[in-house]
């Protein structure tokens, strides 16, 4: 495997690994798919099946031959599950089940017996049902012999919002957090969300044994399986056709769909 992409391990006083993929950029990845269930190609769940980065995982997953159970909201909304029934191997391996995300005990179903859960899913209010909804997963997979691990998709604006003047050299690896402050100063709801939801997904693993690993992409670019456009794909889509007066304040890093979805099964 070759990549420009930041990774490394930090130990917790439990002996527990820290493990949070930081994605930049990459140029090459090749992995064993096998690091994530049994060469028998077994049962992984991923939530929010209908949303951008779920189905190309989805699709990823159908190729490898493994079998998928995908949440959503409503399964029988075929405007949004529709292009997930055209996936090859979708009519002989995909289930699609609901779960609600602020309903403790809704993904019970969906990951008993999966060896692995992928949680994509991020609900529309901040916060709070970001927290509740992350642990409700979570407490889903506690019950749950059989499961090996869980794979969170988080954000880069958990690690990379901070005071440049304060680290002026500092390298983001997984030991860095955004800064709450100043998420709270600038009103960054969204990154202040999922810095909170991310911390408390660690601290409940830590403290229920459970193995977990998150990836930290930054605006995820690509073409669409759904006929919808994903939120990153319509906020540039509006600069370009001058329905968005307001450019991006900041600079970022465009990330690729296509590893990034290896990225979420490799690990």
């Amino acid at each position: 495997m070759h990549s420009s992409w930041s990774s490394s391990s930090r130990i917790f006083p439990s002996g527990a690994y820290m493990r949070r993929l930081i994605c930049f950029k990459v140029e090459h990845h090749h992995c064993q798919i096998e690091k994530m269930v049994s060469s028998d190609k077994g049962k992984v769940c991923v939530t929010g099946a209908s949303g951008f980065v779920a189905s190309w995982l989805i699709k990823r997953l159908l190729e490898s031959g493994y079998h998928v159970i995908g949440t959503v909201r409503d399964p029988g909304d075929r405007r949004k599950v529709s292009h997930l029934w055209k996936l090859p191997g979708a009519k002989e391996r995909l289930e699609l089940v609901r779960g609600d995300l602020l309903e403790e005990g809704s993904f019970d179903h969906a990951v008993m017996a999966c060896e692995g859960v992928f949680h994509t899913a991020s609900p529309e209010e901040t916060l709070v049902p970001a927290i509740n909804g992350t642990l409700n997963v979570l407490r889903s997979c506690m019950k749950n012999p059989f499961l090996r691990r869980v794979v969170l998709t988080s954000s880069s604006s958990t690690v990379r919002i901070r005071d440049e003047s304060q680290h002026p050299h500092n390298s983001l690896d997984e030991a860095a957090w955004s800064s709450v402050q100043l998420c709270e100063k600038l009103q960054l709801w969204y990154a202040l969300a999922k810095i909170s939801a991310e911390k408390a997904a660690w601290e409940f693993a830590k403290e229920n044994n459970i193995d977990l690993v998150t990836v930290l992409p930054s605006f995820v670019i690509g073409p669409s399986l759904s006929p919808e456009l994903s939120v990153t794909a319509s906020d540039i889509l509006g600069l370009l056709q001058g329905n968005r007066c307001t450019p991006f304040q900041f600079s970022s890093i465009f990330f690729k769909k296509q590893p990034l979805k290896k990225f979420h099964i490799c690990y």
